[in-house]
């Protein structure tokens, strides 16, 4: 999958994350994580948590995960395939996407 750089920021580790626009409802998160952890229920995957962050969970917003003034809200999320050692992605898909302006 390729896609476009919106933000990247650090992990509370220090830790680059990137937030990667591939479509106008589809993000994937990614960067350097030892492990990362997901949860599911009947309705499918409903999290994935990056040591050091980010939580992305479905319901809560791009902004409220990463930073990124984006109001769009989480529909879905899924663990995604990493070949690089020590790595961790998630696509995320959002109910609308309406991007703005970096926070300060």
């Amino acid at each position: 999958m390729q896609g476009v750089l919106l933000h990247s920021w650090k992990s509370r580790y220090g830790d680059e994350r990137s937030l990667i626009g591939v479509d106008d409802r589809t993000f994937i998160i990614e960067g350097p994580s030892h492990y990362s952890r997901s949860s599911s229920d009947e309705a499918g995957q409903f999290m994935v948590d990056f040591e050091g962050g980010p939580f992305v969970m479905r319901g809560l917003s791009i902004e409220q995960v990463t930073g990124f003034a984006m109001s769009a809200l989480i529909e879905s999320v899924r663990s995604l395939p990493c070949e690089k050692p020590n790595h961790a992605r998630c696509e995320v898909v959002v109910k609308q996407a309406k991007p703005g302006q970096q926070r300060t």
